[in-house]
């Protein structure tokens, strides 16, 4: 089967004081190793914020017809591993191999430090099910066995860096507007549409990146959990990650709402 390059797109916001944000970062994208064609947005009101932009990425993106997987990544990553879009392609296409699951995003596994002070410590599930809290993507913990070939479900699309089937965004749409700028619950509230659309959502370990918000010139987002639970109710709350997963196929939105956002 011909393949055709996967579309990678990069929302990237206009900041006189980071000049060399968009070198830094095209550097590691250059370490995809598979054929891609890159799309980029340019936002000089930063303003505007993230979920704008990555829906006229979208949009945009979908206006040419001949790619399978389009790859989301955040102007903040500094450091991706060789080969890391490769490894996301092969993992779609194994995981669509297997036919058991209908996975329409598989994610990267982050370091991600959102907030002055936050340390780069982020908790593993080994395949026993334990908890384990590492500080860096090279943590012996990834060579145990059975923890690279795990692929658990995720309940957020990490927009950071994560691979998407075209199909899913024909169906499902793209993020919900109401959420304005965006900041956090747009991801969640994604996913529920996924899994009501009848698509899955997975994290693999094989790629593992670092983002810092001190790298990127970010825009600055505004309460997402308001809207959020206007739309879905706090049924979902504290719920376990597959508890949430199998209660989202069948969670409607509230009066007045639509998956795609407001009625």
């Amino acid at each position: 089967m011909e393949t055709t390059p996967i579309k990678i797109l990069l929302p990237a916001y206009e900041d006189s004081s980071k000049p060399d944000a968009f070198d830094r970062i095209y550097k590691e994208i250059r370490k995809a190793g598979v054929p891609y064609s890159l799309l980029v947005l340019v936002d000089r009101d930063n303003s505007r914020g993230e979920l704008p932009a990555r829906n006229d990425l979208f949009r945009c993106a979908l206006q040419d017809p001949d790619w399978q997987y389009c790859i989301t990544l955040s102007n903040d990553i500094f450091e991706l591993p060789q080969n890391w879009a490769r490894e996301l392609e092969l993992g779609m296409d194994y995981l669509k191999y297997l036919g058991s699951h209908n996975v329409g995003a598989l994610n990267a596994y982050g370091f991600v430090n959102t907030f002055e002070g936050h340390e780069w410590a982020q908790r593993l599930i080994d395949p026993y099910g334990n908890n384990h809290n590492i500080v860096e993507p090279t943590d012996d913990c990834f060579n145990w066995p059975g923890v690279t070939e795990s692929a658990p479900p995720n309940p957020e699309l990490s927009t950071a860096c994560c691979i998407i089937r075209r199909e899913v965004l024909e169906e499902v749409g793209l993020f919900d507007p109401g959420f304005g700028r965006g900041g956090g619950m747009e991801h969640w509230d994604y996913v529920i549409r996924m899994y009501r659309a009848g698509y899955e959502n997975w994290l693999t370990y094989k790629v593992r990146f670092k983002a810092d918000i001190k790298q990127g010139n970010n825009f600055k987002p505004n309460d997402t959990y308001t809207y959020y639970h206007e739309k879905w109710g706090t049924g979902l709350d504290g719920l376990s990650t597959k508890l949430f997963l199998e209660k989202a196929k069948h969670t409607s939105p509230s009066a007045g709402f639509t998956d795609f956002g407001r009625a």
